[in-house]
């Protein structure tokens, strides 16, 4: 077929660039196309086939493939030279080829593991570009994490929201550059995964999604693909999608928008330290804590109890725990925070409910100390964990080395004001959030990194917002 395709005058097939940023190719000769060399070729309808941009050369020197109108051109503004944050030696390397990436196809996943400075890396790409303003699109854990890297580029104009607030559509999603943070996971949800496919992949817009558990797999990586551009990629079997060696093309296919990089790959260093380290650990309740919590839910329905005493109740457990077991935010803080002292760092720990401050200090090893809503924060100890249990906001721990933060305050700005500045000031070196994923706690992040604050007792209508999402797991 091929000795065919090259000695025939025939035209095979018209290509012309569509206003998706990829290339269609109209054939009455199926065959004859399907053998030519067009490594991520695929199908769409009968007749018609497609391909990426970045083939447009490999196409245009193929005989019997006929241009209709100009070929693709990179759409890439020149870029900056210099960043406002250190960018890793394996991110400097990469930052050409995600730059090239999105300017040919609109579209990359960066799909590194915690610590390879993805965000930054995100970050630094919109910055370099001038794409601005930029929507962040990320669970309810990483709000305020978002919110510390923001800060680390002089806060552009960027807003940051959770899918499930994109899947509302409360979220302005015209914006220039989007970035799909955890778009693996989310994609388990299908409310979440319409919402991309609808506002973010439809949309004239760059995309970058950012994952430590993007799939190696093929096949599932396109279906990922397929929910931020919906037209080139396609949550189809691969033999369906792709003509023979369909395996060779799909795999060609992924690799053009997925930039792949592990912690022990030549070259790779964490992430630099010239800044503050912000990171959320995220845990899941227990049964015992979902049967409280499901309970109490249920009094609220029934008129045995107010919404607003029912959400206090329900925040706390998600912290505590209840009379069958310690909660897991409890441990993972408690671990923690003993594990830095143990390093000789001086440790504060931010929680709001006096149980769970009283279960910190006792568990934890060597030297503790705890203090309830201080004007002024005890002298950071080296080796020392100190628990400090704040009502409203917490106060000045910038001196300590490490600070657990259990539950949020009433604004992720007092927070801020708690810990300092990621970067340029007096700050903790490193802050560690305590996240309880699909629970109370995730709007309650969304209340702090908002408008409004968290401040109890809560009116009837916040508490019983907040008490929808303790019915069942929630990701968005």
């Amino acid at each position: 077929a091929m000795a065919t395709l090259t000695a025939t005058p025939v035209e095979v097939a018209t290509a012309r660039i569509n206003p998706d940023r990829y290339i269609t190719l109209t054939t009455s000769y199926p065959q004859l196309l399907e053998a030519a060399p067009i490594p991520s070729l695929f199908r769409i309808d009968t007749g018609i086939y497609g391909a990426p941009a970045a083939h447009a050369d490999q196409i245009a020197a193929i005989p019997g493939i006929r241009w209709d109108g100009p070929r693709p051109a990179p759409d890439r503004p020149p870029a900056h030279t210099s960043s406002p944050v250190p960018l890793s030696a394996h991110a400097r390397r990469d930052i050409d080829t995600l730059l090239d990436t999105i300017a040919t196809a609109g579209i990359a996943a960066v799909a590194w593991p915690s610590g390879l400075g993805r965000r930054i890396f995100a970050l630094a790409a919109a910055d370099r570009l001038g794409l601005w303003p930029a929507l962040i699109v990320c669970h309810p854990a990483s709000l305020w994490v978002w919110h510390r890297h923001l800060q680390l580029f002089g806060n552009p104009d960027a807003t940051v929201a959770t899918y499930r607030q994109l899947a509302l559509g409360t979220v302005d999603v015209d914006h220039a550059f989007v970035i799909c943070d955890g778009l693996a996971s989310a994609a388990t949800d299908p409310a979440a995964t319409q919402a991309v496919r609808t506002h973010i992949g439809a949309a004239e817009t760059t995309v970058v999604a950012l994952d430590t558990g993007w799939p190696d797999l093929t096949d599932e990586s396109l279906r990922l693909l397929a929910t931020i551009k919906p037209g080139e990629y396609a949550d189809l079997p691969v033999p369906v999608r792709y003509p023979p060696d369909a395996a060779a093309r799909a795999a060609a296919h992924e690799a053009l928008a997925v930039l792949r990089r592990t912690a022990t790959d030549p070259g790779t260093e964490q992430a630099s330290q010239t800044f503050a380290s912000s990171r959320t650990i995220t845990v899941q309740l227990t049964d015992h804590q979902r049967r409280h919590i499901d309970q109490v839910t249920a009094d609220v329905d029934a008129g045995r109890r107010s919404s607003t005493e029912a959400a206090l109740e329900v925040a706390q457990a998600t912290t505590c725990g209840t009379d069958a077991g310690v909660g897991p935010k409890v441990v993972r803080a408690m671990q923690t925070a003993t594990a830095a002292a143990s390093a000789g760092q001086s440790v504060a720990v931010l929680v709001a409910f006096r149980q769970a401050a009283t279960y910190i200090a006792q568990a934890c090893t060597g030297r503790v100390e705890m203090v309830t809503d201080p004007q002024v924060a005890p002298s950071p100890v080296a080796g020392q964990v100190t628990v400090i249990r704040f009502t409203t906001s917490p106060p000045d721990v910038a001196d300590y080395d490490h600070v657990v933060v259990v539950d949020w305050p009433v604004t992720v700005g007092s927070l801020d004001d708690a810990v300092g500045p990621p970067a340029g000031g007096r700050a903790a070196r490193s802050v560690t959030a305590i996240h309880c994923a699909g629970s109370i706690d995730d709007r309650l992040v969304e209340l702090s990194a908002g408008e409004l604050s968290i401040r109890w007792p809560l009116d009837d209508p916040t508490a019983r917002w907040l008490l929808a999402a303790a019915h069942a797991a929630d990701h968005r």
